[in-house]
């Protein structure tokens, strides 16, 4: 069981270096180019292997988290706390998995239906979502039970985030343009959580003694992607609606057809 937990951790792992390498190619290059659609799909690939792990690697620490983790000299009360801490760890990582998945899942779809919004609102898709709204509540009974404020923030950012793409799947929007608000804030979505990873089990590890300074700095590598990237999501839909409403009518096309490149923005 040792052998199966290393060997997707090393899966796990280098399939995230992948995607957070590739995730930056797509992200400044012209969107809708060659470029930006052959390597989006290198990330897309690389991040479901990342779930599909994290998925596997969390379903171990559940179901058999004595044959993951060492407590041969750990006594019995020891051994029980950290049976039940293995297991909201798991639930961590489900929950992590769940919503990095459901933000791909989403951002890749609305691409397929650029002309019909209200086409997104299938029963798989809604089914995703409601799964984010359902994990809060363990995520938070966890965070009060285990003393893990992370739980809580991300039972929270779960919540919020179901709750307001199950709004917008049941009004669906008539913006010409919607497709690119909810592809860039879906696939930002995924990219925070690959940073977050990185910089929460890999920068940690790299360089210690920075975090070693604070117990406190060990919640920014948690923290700091997420707010970096609702900023970004914010400014980036900000500048599309305003490149959107300035371009003149002669262009207008290229801005309301869903398969042309947005060869107008950097």
């Amino acid at each position: 069981m040792h052998a199966i937990h290393d060997g997707l951790i090393w899966f796990h792992v280098a399939c995230g270096f992948v995607a957070l390498i590739s995730f930056w190619v797509p992200a400044l290059t012209q969107k809708g180019g060659t470029t930006h659609r052959r390597i989006g799909w290198v990330y897309v690939a690389a991040m479901l292997c990342v779930v599909i792990s994290a998925l596997a690697l969390a379903a171990l620490l559940f179901v058999a988290p004595l044959a993951v983790r060492d407590f041969s000299k750990a006594r019995p009360e020891e051994v029980a706390d950290g049976v039940v801490r293995l297991r909201g760890v798991a639930l961590f990582f489900t929950a992590l998995a769940l919503l990095t998945f459901t933000g791909g899942w989403h951002g890749l779809r609305v691409l397929r239906d650029k002309r019909n919004s209200a086409a997104v609102r299938t029963p798989f898709n809604v089914t995703l979502h409601l799964l984010n709204v359902l994990i809060a509540l363990p995520l938070w009974i966890f965070c009060i039970r285990d003393g893990e404020p992370l739980y809580g923030i991300f039972g929270t950012l779960c919540l919020l985030s179901g709750m307001s793409d199950l709004w917008n799947l049941r009004r669906p929007s008539d913006d010409p343009r919607y497709w690119l608000y909810e592809h860039l804030s879906s696939m930002i979505g995924t990219g925070i959580a690959a940073h977050t990873a990185f910089l929460a089990f890999g920068a940690v590890r790299l360089v210690p003694t920075i975090y070693s300074l604070s117990p406190a700095l060990y919640v920014i590598p948690w923290v700091a992607p997420t707010g970096i990237g609702v900023m970004a999501i914010t400014w980036l839909k900000r500048h599309y609606r305003k490149k959107s409403a300035a371009v003149l009518p002669s262009a207008s096309a290229s801005w309301t057809d869903p398969n042309a490149p947005l060869t107008t923005v950097p």
